[in-house]
């Protein structure tokens, strides 16, 4: 069995056990940087993958059928660096993100894997920071670093640890390692505490048996089920500098989707898939609905909707697994009480 140090150990002793283990190197990574009209953005995001302290690296550029001047600014940076292992331009937009991902993974040489968003940008030092910590021998295959949230502007409004204080207001002060099944029934239950593929490393070898076609069925949270599915098989590593910065703006899939009912009907589904693969308590079950109903009740309040809408929703948790069912009519009950 792997040693697996959690957060009751110290950050010192923790340095100390993960060194003794870690005999790997410095593995190739590969950073993925799927892009769509971010053009602007791009030279804040690729001067921060090629200004890397760690150097061993290759830079897999995709571009999706951008409108804009993305692919001048794509073919400057290609020119200028022999990172570039690979660029690749669509004719016809994908559709999705998550189809921009496979794409670039097909292309990964690398034993690690970035995928460093184009309108996001990170610390100079986040890949020398971040991967000593990976460890085959602690099972240790996920890493991710703290994230600033930033502006169209780059002005940094916030912080992804004030969003986490309501699960546990300490946990995330500190480095850690955490067993993956235990960090998601603890807390991808509730969110997606790994909001930002920007500020995450993982294994390539994670990905076998990944079913794709499912991943590419979602719009918005994609990113959760595919870091759910991984978090089954490994342990994680988290890195309390913010070393990401995390950019929200109005063109974000994520703001497109915010008032429809996208994200609920997604993130019914992935409760419904930790439920059914990682034997929830029913205390834990019960709190996730909760959450998830608490949600839902103040998108409606927030943005309303259409009947068809309403019965689509409806539609859809008639079609879940029967204990998280009950689960769901045991809260209204008590909602409505």
């Amino acid at each position: 069995m792997y040693p697996v140090v959690d957060q009751s150990v110290s950050p010192t002793d923790m340095k100390r056990i993960i060194s003794s283990y870690n005999s790997n190197g410095k593995p190739l990574v590969s950073v993925i940087v799927p892009n769509y009209n971010k053009e602007s953005f791009l030279p804040i995001r690729l001067n921060s993958i090629f200004k890397q302290t760690y150097r061993n690296f290759e830079v897999i550029l995709l571009d999706d059928a951008s409108t804009d001047e993305s692919i001048t600014v794509i073919e400057k940076y290609r020119k200028r660096s022999d990172k570039v292992a690979h660029v690749e331009y669509n004719d016809k937009n994908s559709g999705g993100v998550f189809y921009q991902w496979e794409k670039g993974l097909k292309h990964a040489k690398g034993e690690l894997i970035w995928i460093a968003e184009a309108d996001d940008y990170a610390d100079t030092a986040f890949l020398e920071r971040i991967i000593p910590n990976l460890n085959d021998a602690l099972n240790v295959k996920i890493g991710y670093a703290q994230s600033h949230f930033i502006n169209s502007e780059g002005d940094i409004f916030g912080n992804h640890i004030n969003v986490l204080q309501g699960l546990d207001a300490r946990l995330w002060k500190d480095n850690f390692i955490h067993p993956g099944r235990q960090y998601v029934k603890k807390f991808m239950r509730r969110m997606n505490v790994l909001p930002n593929a920007s500020g995450i490393v993982f294994s390539k070898s994670l990905l076998k048996d990944i079913d794709w076609s499912e991943i590419q069925s979602f719009s918005v949270c994609g990113d959760w089920m595919l870091w759910t599915q991984l978090l089954h098989k490994t342990n994680i590593y988290f890195h309390a500098d913010s070393l990401n910065y995390f950019r929200f703006h109005k063109d974000t899939m994520r703001s497109k989707k915010s008032k429809d009912l996208t994200r609920i009907h997604e993130h019914l589904r992935v409760l419904n898939y930790i439920n059914d693969h990682f034997h929830l308590t029913n205390e834990q079950l019960e709190d996730a609905v909760s959450g998830f109903l608490k949600g839902l009740k103040k998108h409606l309040i927030e943005n309303g909707h259409e009947r068809n809408e309403l019965l689509n929703l409806l539609f859809d948790l008639k079609k879940i697994s029967n204990n998280l069912s009950i689960a769901i009519a045991k809260q209204g009950q008590n909602n409505a009480g």
